[in-house]
């Protein structure tokens, strides 16, 4: 979509170089110059049943005024008889696009995540449990089966939020979260102690994947995380995130029993849960977080180094603003107050304007298109200012053009309204594309946070999980090593 975005705007733009309406007649002007000149702040008066159009901007500048024709039918130019319906309809929306990007811009800024709603039948989990013998269910059940679904996921979220908001969830020394903060949330060790091992005590001692799902799920996405991130935050990753196609993923603190003891499961870490999910999976999600670098955790750099060793395809999670729809709605309102400012020029300063603004608009494609090799802090303020300015030299130039009565008038009401869609399309794009940019890099700096690159210095929390590991790591540092 890089490309496409502002090629798509640009073709909203050039088109309208040189259009100029079929069987143009310069003998039935009604101004008294013999070239149909006038001044820059009069009308162009036509016969009746023509309308005025301005010459081409590079021929319709003179000393005594502004070159045009009369054009048969009907037409919309800023110098014709519309000019006064024009310029209403300019006022009036300029004023509520201004409006509009003023609340947009506060909701970017002050809208905060909201705890998700329980649905009906979230609580039976909780208070009517399916009981099973969770050892025995766990031995029936192969390991690469222990999954949840995306809507699985979705209802874990739901129900976290209740037990914040009820205090059955609460802030510890270790964990001092916020419990109004909807976009981070407890962490996983939290949620796991406070809330996963009462719930599933009370369904047998199974993992919350077999309480939901009895006879297990076949795994189509392994996820790989750190357990210091927020709930929320992972939820909220997973969801954006989550492979097209995927029925169901591995998540180790819901897919592992967590009140029994799975120290034998996983002494051997290529025998383990972890291993045998991840390879009968076909996608493996990534998923960085605000604390620290999933790669500083021991079990993270193993499950990375099994899915490169297995060629499986890995992407990493990214977080888009929940508000991405108000950082949309204020771009195509700021390219609407820029066409209407655009129709309010006077009609000799539009003339002047509108090959500038073709050039502009042109100029600040290829700064757009150039930010995306750049790297460091000036990226994303490089790609908003190439954004902002492509936006509304567009839609300045488009105005200058319905202005010179060259956009809107009879045989082209067609095009015109191609032309409009693409220059929407092509807005709405690019600041995807800006918006997707953003989140990549702030993914990638989540990857690098507290990482040394060495992996003597990635950490674990159960000792003996480092023993267990050490043993495999000559082997898989072999594997990463070997030359093709």
């Amino acid at each position: 979509m890089t490309w496409a975005a502002p090629l798509v705007l640009v073709l909203h733009l050039v088109p309208s170089l040189g259009r100029t309406c079929m069987g143009v007649r310069k003998d039935l002007c009604l101004d008294p110059g013999s070239l149909c000149e006038m001044s820059s702040l009069q009308e162009c008066p036509c016969a009746e049943g023509y309308w005025p159009q301005i010459d081409p901007p590079m021929y319709s500048i003179k000393e005594q005024g502004i070159h045009f024709g009369c054009c048969p039918g009907r037409g919309v130019s800023a110098c014709g008889p519309q000019k006064a319906t024009i310029r209403t309809y300019a006022e009036v929306s300029s004023s509520l696009c201004l409006l509009g990007i003023l609340l947009t811009t506060l909701v970017i800024h002050y809208r905060q995540p909201q705890a998700w709603r329980i649905k009906s039948g979230d609580s039976a989990i909780e208070n009517a449990p399916l009981v099973h013998d969770g050892a025995q269910l766990h031995a029936q059940v192969s390991m690469d089966r222990w999954c949840i679904s995306l809507e699985d996921l979705k209802q874990f979220k739901r129900l976290v939020c209740q037990a914040v908001a009820a205090g059955r969830i609460c802030p510890t020394e270790t964990d001092p979260f916020d419990p109004t903060d909807y976009s981070i949330g407890p962490s996983m060790y939290t949620v796991t102690e406070q809330y996963i091992k009462s719930v599933t005590a009370a369904a047998g001692n199974v993992s919350w994947a077999l309480m939901k799902n009895p006879d297990g799920l076949p795994c189509d996405v392994f996820i790989t995380h750190a357990w210091a991130e927020g709930i929320y935050e992972f939820v909220d990753r997973v969801v954006q995130s989550w492979p097209r196609g995927g029925r169901a993923a591995y998540v180790c603190f819901l897919s592992n029993p967590q009140n029994m003891d799975i120290a034998d499961l996983i002494s051997t870490p290529e025998e383990s849960p972890f291993a045998k999910a991840l390879d009968s999976c076909r996608h493996v999600l990534a998923v960085p977080n605000r604390r620290c670098s999933i790669y500083s955790r021991l079990w993270c750099v193993y499950e990375a180094f099994l899915a490169y060793s297995w060629n499986k395809p890995i992407t990493n999670a990214t977080s888009h603003d929940f508000n991405t729809w108000a950082y949309l709605l204020r771009m195509l309102f700021l390219s609407q107050a820029s066409l209407s400012v655009g129709l309010l020029l006077p009609l000799n300063l539009a003339t002047v304007c509108f090959l500038p603004c073709i050039i502009l608009g042109m100029l600040f494609m290829i700064l757009f298109l150039l930010s995306f090799s750049k790297c460091g802090g000036y990226k994303s303020h490089l790609q908003k200012f190439a954004v902002i300015g492509l936006v509304i030299s567009g839609s300045v130039s488009y105005a200058c053009d319905v202005s010179m009565g060259r956009a809107l008038f009879e045989d082209n009401w067609l095009i015109a309204a191609q032309y409009i869609s693409l220059g929407l399309i092509g807005t709405v794009a690019m600041e995807l594309d800006r918006l997707n940019s953003v989140a990549a890099d702030e993914s990638a700096e989540d990857l690098r946070r507290d990482f040394s690159g060495r992996l003597s210095d990635a950490e674990c929390s159960v000792e003996g999980d480092r023993r267990s590991w050490r043993k495999c790591r000559s082997v898989a540092m072999r594997v990463l090593l070997k030359k093709p």
